[in-house]
């Protein structure tokens, strides 16, 4: 759940709104957190003829992560979709940004809107994103975003040796489409890859085919046997996985195993496997999950905990980190006033105490301390 999901639906009712969360008034109820304001500040430097060229490698890391969870997001939503009677058509590009999602060469017979609506219950903020993601016999191949003004790529390819050569310092848009064009090529690259690799295998098969009838039945059935039981071959690569995981976001252990079975779709078996031998520091997992989210928004102790709960990390390993990450709470809370007062300049003192301790999780001590230091 996002953090002010509450929050806004009691603001919406309070001004007397049909509804809450609906993309329709986005513009009537939109939150200005520091996220955004960072995503403002950013779109403004691209503006700037001294702009850097390349922002960081976390930065960019970040971004890839998002591409490749729209990509997989989109392959969810499709097999949802596909499930109840709807295909998309094949070769077609789906795009989205300021609040409209396209085709692009669409022959199936998927609704924008249902696909939208689908797509969403995979991706937090859906309608914040900006990405453009390429589809093949309804399945996404690769795909590119957005993420605070930088760009991301599954499968990715950029970093900040080659961030000039790929990507303009122009508009999201324009920086999006040239995003995807390296997706694009790095796709193109890898499945050049697979099909050298097809090729160096049939060869492989062609030099083994005078071996007898029986001795080739025995070994695809001991491959099936162990495919279908999470063997070696598919813990291996779940375990590729694993560490190409960590290694771009912030996973606790059983969301790295949900992870590899929802979206890489391993078996159990394998996930487990994957997750046991990464080399992930779940502690080190978690508190990196922690600095990230105070970063980009304002968190009490107490929500800040629950939110690393909701992403599986364990009650002891949340606990540690946000006793370890760096955050002063009052500060905290004096942002958060910011943010509800910004967003609706007539909230009075007892109502800003009372989504602060109630809502939010401050401390009686946090919440007088933030309304004294913003006058109230």
């Amino acid at each position: 759940m996002k953090k002010y999901l509450s929050i806004l639906c009691a603001l919406a009712l309070m001004a007397g709104f049909a509804a809450c969360g609906s993309k329709d008034d986005d513009d009537d109820k939109e939150e200005k957190t520091k996220k955004e304001s960072r995503k403002d500040d950013d779109d403004d430097d691209d503006d700037e003829d001294d702009e850097d060229d390349a922002p960081s490698k976390s930065d960019i890391k970040e971004a890839d992560s998002e591409a490749s969870t729209i990509e997989k997001a989109v392959n969810s939503a499709l097999t949802d979709l596909e499930e109840k009677g709807d295909e998309f058509g094949d070769g077609d590009v789906i795009s989205y940004g300021k609040g409209e999602l396209t085709f692009e060469d669409n022959d199936g017979d998927v609704d924008a809107e249902d696909l939208y609506d689908q797509i969403a219950e995979y991706v937090d903020d859906l309608d914040e994103k900006i990405f453009i993601v390429h589809v093949e016999d309804n399945v996404a191949m690769y795909s590119a975003c957005v993420e605070d003004g930088v760009c991301g790529t599954y499968p990715s390819i950029l970093d900040t040796k080659n961030y000039a050569d790929y990507i303009t310092k122009s508009k999201d848009k324009d920086k999006l489409k040239e995003a995807f064009k390296a997706a694009e090529e790095a796709y193109e690259e890898n499945k050049g890859d697979d099909e050298e690799e097809e090729t160096t295998k049939k060869k492989k098969d062609d030099d083994e085919e005078e071996e007898t009838t029986t001795k080739k039945a025995e070994d695809k059935t001991e491959a099936d046997t162990t495919k279908a039981s999470g063997g070696n071959d598919d813990k291996e690569e779940a375990l590729e996985q694993a560490k190409t995981s960590v290694e771009y976001s912030d996973y606790s252990y059983d969301g790295l195993v949900s992870a590899l079975e929802d979206y890489y779709e391993f078996s159990h078996d394998a996930a487990v496997y994957a997750a046991d031998n990464c080399g992930a520091d779940w502690d080190e997992e978690a508190l990196e999950s922690a600095q990230s989210y105070i970063e980009y928004s304002e968190f009490s102790y107490a929500d800040l905990v629950d939110q690393l709960i909701y992403e599986q990390f364990t009650e002891e390993q949340a606990k540690k980190a946000v006793d370890n990450c760096g955050a002063d709470w009052k500060e905290e809370a004096v942002q958060e006033v910011e943010s509800y007062i910004e967003y609706d300049s007539t909230l009075d003192k007892d109502t800003l105490y009372k989504y602060l301790t109630e809502y939010d999780g401050y401390t009686k001590e946090e919440a007088e301390y933030a309304l004294q230091k913003k006058g109230f």
